[in-house]
């Protein structure tokens, strides 16, 4: 698993918020080849890159994203990869749309059971960055990279 190697156990985060919330938004499915692909959910700014090599023999990727939360649940539940995925999260139809960065964004692997409003205990957060805007006050997007598949937030301290 990629993570942080410091203890976490205690950590709890708040998870970002849609702009607008996302009803009756499906789950989205595609099949990934050894050769790599991509999937992505346009109505999240959700983008999900996989390198030619993360996968040993083609699977079908189911990621539903949350009503309310800048979260995912990525499907086969578990799934490992042989190389990195790369996540980038457009940040246009989160809260922070336009607005400067008051706390640094973690990207968090949270229980699947886990509520999400209020403070949610972290399992553990994700090396990731934030892409700003050219006059870096505004950020853009935010990018990190899984090993697996499991539930996934975007938070704030």
């Amino acid at each position: 698993m990629t993570g942080s190697s410091t203890d976490q156990s205690q950590l709890e985060l708040r998870a970002l918020w849609w702009k607008d919330r996302h009803r009756n938004l499906a789950p989205v499915s595609q099949w990934i080849e050894p050769s790599g692909g991509t999937i992505s959910i346009p109505q999240t700014g959700f983008t999900m890159s996989f390198p030619a090599g993360a996968v040993t023999a083609r699977i079908k990727i189911t990621v539903t994203a949350d009503e309310d939360y800048v979260a995912y649940k990525m499907e086969p539940a578990g799934t490992q990869f042989s190389k990195e995925v790369t996540i980038t999260q457009s940040l246009a139809a989160t809260e922070l749309n336009g607005e400067t960065l008051r706390s640094q964004l973690f990207a968090a692997y949270i229980s699947d059971s886990v509520s999400l409003s209020g403070k949610v205990p972290v399992l553990y957060l994700l090396p990731s960055h934030t892409v700003f805007s050219l006059s870096g006050l505004v950020p853009q997007a935010q990018v990190w990279t899984i090993t697996h598949f499991s539930r996934y937030m975007l938070a704030s301290g």
